[in-house]
């Protein structure tokens, strides 16, 4: 579950949160929709009420080249740029069979995508940024590289956790011991107890 305590004491004046990510962020299934950034804003509205604005850009199988493509074009409609919040990273980690045993997204190309994304994140302006890392899944597909999805994903989760680290930014851990609990029926995104 996606904690509040990262906004404590943050949004003291007028502020904007921007979130940018994948659907691990908010995901539909059935016109029903399962949202931790949903659940944030809602928190956040009734605690701060009108001293915040969110901007919202999450789009479902995006990967770390999709964010920096997608990138200035979002930002440049966002006029009030304090706090930046991204989830990426899953959609790189995936090895179809497709690819051969290869990632979506090499973990070294990855890499290289996360340093482009946190340099432009910073020209356009934005003061905070924050990283969310990736819970667990409960769907047990074995991979193209014969590995399982949370196998592939650690590695990811872990390289963002030390990027993070390494450049002083907020790294919200949401990894779960009981994926069953948190997890819609795909096996993947959060339900609402998420």
């Amino acid at each position: 579950m996606i904690s509040n305590t990262h906004y404590t004491n943050i949004l003291e004046k007028k502020y904007a949160i921007t979130y940018f990510g994948d659907s691990f962020m908010s995901y539909s299934i059935n016109s029903i929709k399962y949202s931790w950034v949903d659940n944030s804003t809602k928190y956040l509205k009734k605690k701060y009420k009108e001293n915040i604005n969110f901007y919202k850009n999450i789009s479902v199988g995006i990967t770390s080249r999709g964010i920096l493509d997608k990138l200035p074009n979002f930002f440049s409609k966002i006029k009030k740029k304090d706090i930046l919040i991204y989830q990426f990273g899953a959609n790189d980690s995936w090895h179809y069979i497709s690819l051969k045993g290869s990632a979506n997204v090499s973990l070294n190309s990855f890499k290289k995508n996360l340093a482009e994304i946190l340099k432009k994140s910073k020209n356009y302006g934005f003061k905070k940024i924050i990283f969310v890392g990736y819970h667990g899944v409960s769907k047990n597909r074995i991979e193209g590289n014969f590995k399982t999805i949370n196998q592939n994903l650690s590695k990811y989760n872990q390289l963002l956790k030390s990027f993070c680290k390494k450049n002083k930014l907020i790294y919200a851990d949401v990894n779960i011991e009981n994926k069953k609990i948190y997890n819609l029926k795909d096996g993947i995104h959060l339900n609402k107890n998420g």
